[in-house]
């Protein structure tokens, strides 16, 4: 059985109030039950993009649903001088997407539970941007 999309992005465009142009428009995607981790270039939108699903932003266009309420969405700042609150969830998942992310971004298994013993570059690679959990 494929696995249920939960978050539908639709049509979604953003653009800061004091930038000169938009940072993504008519973007389109599901993200599905689980972990799911946003990688990209530097300065791409990946932040920002992680904000709007967290609904710290409001889209200039486009739509995200279902709306927060029925999810738990958790933004991981990229400054590491606090543990994600959602890390250990994180590191006790070992199904297969999951462990994907962390084989992709080079996380060893050891370094969620040692979170304030790691390099910058370790706590870094750990906090990346995770989403979403259902609400149970």
């Amino acid at each position: 059985m494929p696995n249920p999309s939960i978050i539908t992005i639709t049509d979604l465009g953003f653009a800061y109030p004091s930038g000169s142009s938009a940072i993504f428009e008519l973007l389109s995607a599901t993200l599905d039950r689980g972990w799911t981790a946003i990688l990209g270039d530097n300065s791409c939108g990946k932040t920002t993009l992680a904000l709007l699903l967290c609904q710290y932003l409001s889209p200039t266009q486009g739509r995200i649903s279902p709306k927060l309420s029925i999810l738990i969405c958790e933004y991981c700042s990229q400054s590491i001088a606090e543990q994600p609150r959602n890390l250990d969830s994180f590191a006790n998942d070992w199904s297969r997407r999951p462990v994907a992310i962390r084989r992709t971004l080079g996380i060893a298994d050891g370094w969620t539970y040692r979170y304030p013993t790691l390099s910058g570059g370790e706590g870094e690679a750990s906090t990346t941007r995770l989403f979403p959990q259902p609400r149970t």
